[in-house]
This record gives C-alpha cells, structure tokens and sequence, in this order.
C-alpha cells in the first residue's frame, strides 16, 4: 500500500476521532456519490456533505463510539489514475470494545499527485448498541 493511501485513510479515521467533518470531507471530489446499504446518495458540494456528516458524528457520540480503525482489506490495481479500495472500519467505545464492524469501497482516483475519494459504497452502516442505535443519516 503506497504511503500516499495510507495518509488518506489514516486522515478519515482522524477525523472521525475528532469529530471534525469538515476534515473529513477535504479527500473528497464534488459533485459525490454514496451508495449506502443499497441507497443512492447525491452531495453536490462539501456544505451538504459537511451537514451529514455532524449528524452521523453526532449519533456516533450518542452511541458512546470513541474511536473508528480502519483496516484495508484489498487495493486494486490503479488504472487510468484510479483504483478502488475495500476497507473495514471498527468502532469501539469506551474501554476499547469492539462495537461493531462496517464495510466500505472507496473509488480513488489521483489528481495531480493526490488521492481523492470519488465515489463510496458503505455497507452495515447501522449498529446498535445495547438500547442506543446510530444510524447514518444522509440528506440529498
């Protein structure tokens, strides 16, 4: 795995600890397409992006979710500037337990040197914990 995709990933679990969606949205290219459990989301630009992404850091936080690892599971062979990446997150609470595990395929595609993200799937994007529930929630 290049050095480069390892500052990306390390650079969305970072924010993700922190909270910080507007971090979190700077390795993404606009307009942007999410396919989450099946369902097609559009976000035209950053702001909506943004938007969504505090309310499902906010559920997070409600779940008690302290910290999100991200592990690679298989990196594609680049084509053309882009690649795809499977990755699994875990997240955890508070005394480092193990919550639940969720699935992701980033489409990346390098941009004068950078790695952007362009498009995701996102799979068990809904975990419960004991009678908390996140859920992500995404507008259109």
């Amino acid at each position: 795995m290049s050095a480069a995709l390892q500052r990306l990933i390390a650079a969305q679990a970072e924010a993700f600890a922190q909270h910080d969606a507007r971090a979190f949205t700077e390795a993404y290219i606009y307009p942007f397409v999410a396919e989450v459990d099946g369902e097609i989301f559009y976000f035209s630009d950053a702001e909506s992006h943004v938007s969504n992404l505090k309310s499902y850091l906010a559920s997070m936080a409600a779940a008690r979710i302290i910290h999100v690892a991200p592990k690679v599971d298989a990196v594609e062979m680049p084509r053309n500037d882009r690649f795809r990446v499977w990755l699994t997150w875990t997240y955890y609470t508070s005394g480092m337990q193990p919550a639940k595990t969720s699935h992701a395929i980033f489409y990346i595609r390098q941009i004068a040197g950078r790695l952007k993200v362009e498009m995701t799937e996102l799979g068990d994007c809904r975990f419960v914990l004991g009678d908390d529930v996140a859920t992500m929630q995404i507008s259109a």
